[in-house]
């Protein structure tokens, strides 16, 4: 038995395509992210899970910076999961844009007791904490993609 193990699964694209850098950051505790081939939820060439964000175990929720590929949709979805103790509630929200090469993006989850939604910037810096940026358009994705079997 493995004791005290981290796993994990980071997105990287390929080498031999042009990339961006993305930061994905969430104000809430229990949220994950995922990665998508496309707007029909088909599975990514560079694995589902991108980050997750648990009591500072994992990603911390100020940012993880995440190499994707550059010049096609780029497709993720945030998940957040609340307990009252009695009820498990989840938000769900799939986005989508086309990240520029050599670009620093980032994906901000803000969740809200009746809402959550994702902001999409393009940053001039790098650093994972600035929260700083232009406003990017992205495209909402629906019906919501999630991989709920190895995500």
């Amino acid at each position: 038995i493995a004791v005290g193990c981290r796993l994990r699964r980071s997105l990287r694209a390929p080498r031999s395509l042009p990339t961006a850098t993305a930061i994905f950051s969430s104000d809430a505790d229990g949220a994950m992210v995922q990665a998508f081939a496309d707007k029909t939820c088909g599975k990514s060439m560079v694995g589902t899970r991108v980050a997750y964000f648990f009591r500072e175990h994992f990603d911390p929720r100020s940012g993880a910076a995440r190499e994707v590929v550059a010049g096609r949709d780029f497709v993720f979805t945030f998940r957040s999961r609340s307990d009252t103790g009695t009820v498990a509630t989840f938000c769900k929200v799939t986005r989508s844009f086309v990240p520029e090469a050599s670009q620093t993006y980032r994906a901000h989850f803000i969740s809200a007791p009746d809402r959550c939604d994702v902001e999409v910037t393009r940053s001039s810096s790098h650093a994972s904490d600035s929260k700083e940026g232009a406003a990017v358009d992205v495209a909402i994705v629906d019906p919501v993609c999630f991989n709920d079997l190895n995500g």
